[in-house]
């Protein structure tokens, strides 16, 4: 092995250490037995030593850029109200089926936190803000497509549909709440089976939606991306108002998730957030 290739080993080598080391403070586990890394976070990191034993490089670095991400989450919860970060760690890293949506909801709550947005995890909704005396809230949900369809033909925009239709059924469908959700999965298949050109029409449809069919008072679709110039996973959002959309929660998201365009040029998709 060269010098430079050793030298780049050890810096792979303490990246990982540190992650596991902060995940397993910070999830209070240890990732020591079989049953650890068939869970999916002990999965992800099983997953990184594959991917640099089988010389994919950037895949190995998008995952520690991932879970870097997760950690750096975790950390803002932890430090904003340690209880919280106990219902997200006795949650988050249970089941394939409920991950995703956690992991959303963890990310939401980080960027609340970055922003200086104080807030109650009531569950349901997710997240409760007093805006300029008001109360405003905002329900999270992820749309994940089990890999056994990966095969198969994909419509975003009736994935999308479904999300929207679970969460209108519930009360917190009303114009003083935003619908967040994670449409990272839908995007990397899109783009894997060449059917990017489907999420043109999907900022029409749910503006349709929300006229016939749905009360949020907005809805935006949240994107993981791997920014390669700056070396590190970020959102991009759509977001897309209703007509009836309450004026206190308008305000609030045109301060703190405005409509103006993030261009990221040179980007990957993960295959999740």
């Amino acid at each position: 092995m060269r010098e430079d290739e050793f030298r780049a080993f050890m810096i792979f080598l303490l990246n990982y250490r540190n992650i596991v080391v902060e995940l397993s403070r910070l999830l209070n586990t240890k990732f020591i037995t079989i049953e650890d890394f068939e869970k999916p976070i002990g999965r992800a990191l099983k997953g990184i030593f594959y991917y640099h034993n089988a010389g994919l490089c950037s895949f190995r670095d998008y995952e520690l850029a991932r879970l870097t991400m997760l950690v750096k989450h975790l950390q803002h919860i932890e430090h904003y109200d340690p209880i919280l970060l106990q219902k997200f760690r006795e949650k988050i890293n249970v089941s394939d089926s409920d991950y995703y949506g956690f992991r959303f909801e963890v990310a939401i709550a980080s960027s609340l936190i970055e922003k200086g947005i104080q807030f109650t995890h009531p569950d349901p909704p997710d997240f409760r803000v007093t805006y300029d005396g008001s109360t405003i809230c905002i329900e999270c949900a992820s749309r994940h497509v089990s890999q056994d369809r990966y095969h198969k033909p994909l419509d975003i925009v009736l994935e999308i549909k479904r999300v929207i239709n679970r969460k209108s059924r519930r009360r917190y469908d009303i114009p003083k709440c935003a619908l967040f959700i994670d449409i990272t999965n839908l995007y990397y298949l899109a783009h894997l089976k060449g059917q990017i050109n489907q999420l043109g029409t999907v900022k029409e449809f749910i503006r349709e939606i929300l006229e016939k069919e749905s009360n949020f008072g907005s809805i935006l679709l949240f994107i993981y991306i791997m920014n390669k110039a700056e070396n590190r996973f970020e959102f991009n959002y759509i977001r897309i108002d209703n007509k009836k959309i309450n004026q206190t929660l308008k305000s609030f998201l045109d301060t703190f998730y405005p409509m103006s365009k993030h261009e990221v040029l040179d980007f990957a998709i993960p295959e999740r957030g």
